[in-house]
C-alpha cells in the first residue's frame, strides 16, 4: 500500500469519474459509451489492485466510483478504493457482480447529485437487475443443475448453474425465459467473442415472440471464454 501512495502523485480536484472494470473491447465500449473509464478484466483477466487505483488516480476527478463487475473482483476494488482514500479521494465501490448490472447502474449516474445519493441510486440499479450467463464445462462435475460432461453449454443464474444443455441458443433462451418469469421491462443480451454469428438475433426474436412487451436490445460484447451475458430490467 505504501508503494501504491508513493506512485500516486498529487490528489486532483475535479469532476466525479466511474471506474468500471470490463473484459472484451465490445463491452468496453458500452461502459465508454456510459462515460466511465475502463480497466481491462474479467474472470480469467483480473485487474490488480495497483491498476484500479492508478486508473482512479489519473481521472483527473476527487470523487471516484468503481464498478467490479465480478466477484472475484470485489476484493481487488476494495483495496483500491482503501488505498485511493489514503490520498484524499472519495471513493465508493458498487458491489455489482456482472457486466449487466455495472450497465444499468451506469445508465443512472449522475454526477450533479450528491456522492452519497448517486452512489445508492446506482447500487439500486444495479441489483434490481437479475443477470445471467451462457458459457461451456471445462471439465466434468455434478452441478446444481445435474451432472455435466467437459464442453456441455451451462447456463448461469446470478452465479448458480441452473442448466445444463447442448447448444447456447437453446440454453439462452431458457435462461431468459427464467429470468423473465417475475416480470421485466429489458432483457439484454451481449454475445461474446465465441459466440457464433447471429445468436444476438435469435434471442432477440425469442424474447419478442415469447415475451411481448418486453424490450431486448442485443451487443457484441466480445468477451471472452463466455458466449452470451444475460440481464433483465
Amino acid at each position: 500500500a505504501d508503494q501504491l501512495l508513493a506512485e500516486a502523485g498529487p490528489v486532483p480536484d475535479e469532476r466525479r469519474a466511474v471506474v468500471a472494470v470490463a473484459s472484451g473491447e465490445g463491452l468496453a465500449e458500452l461502459f465508454r459509451a456510459g462515460g466511465a473509464l475502463v480497466v481491462d478484466g474479467g474472470p480469467t483477466c483480473n485487474p490488480s489492485t495497483a491498476e484500479l487505483l492508478d486508473v482512479a488516480r489519473r481521472a483527473g476527478a476527487r470523487e471516484v466510483v468503481l464498478l467490479p463487475n465480478d466477484g472475484n473482483v470485489r476484493a481487488v476494488a476494495d483495496a483500491a478504493a482503501q488505498a485511493a482514500r489514503e490520498v484524499g479521494l472519495v471513493v465508493a465501490v458498487v458491489p455489482t457482480q456482472s457486466a449487466l448490472q455495472g450497465l444499468a447502474a451506469l445508465s443512472v449516474a449522475n454526477s450533479v447529485a450528491a456522492f452519497d445519493d448517486d452512489v445508492a441510486a446506482m447500487a439500486a440499479a444495479a441489483a434490481g437487475t437479475r443477470w445471467g450467463a451462457v458459457t461451456r464445462a471445462v471439465r466434468g462435475a455434478l452441478t446444481p443443475a445435474g451432472a455435466c460432461a467437459e464442453g456441455d453449454v451451462l447456463g448461469l443464474l446470478e452465479g448458480d448453474v441452473v442448466i445444463v444443455g447442448g447448444e447456447v441458443v437453446q440454453v439462452g433462451c431458457e435462461l431468459l425465459h427464467r429470468m423473465l418469469l417475475n416480470g421485466g421491462e429489458l432483457a439484454t443480451v451481449i454475445c461474446g467473442a465465441d459466440a457464433a454469428g447471429g445468436v444476438g438475433d435469435r434471442l432477440s426474436s425469442y424474447v419478442r415472440d415469447a415475451h411481448p412487451g418486453v424490450e431486448v436490445l442485443a451487443y457484441d460484447g466480445g468477451q471472452p471464454h463466455c458466449p452470451l451475458l444475460l440481464g433483465v430490467e
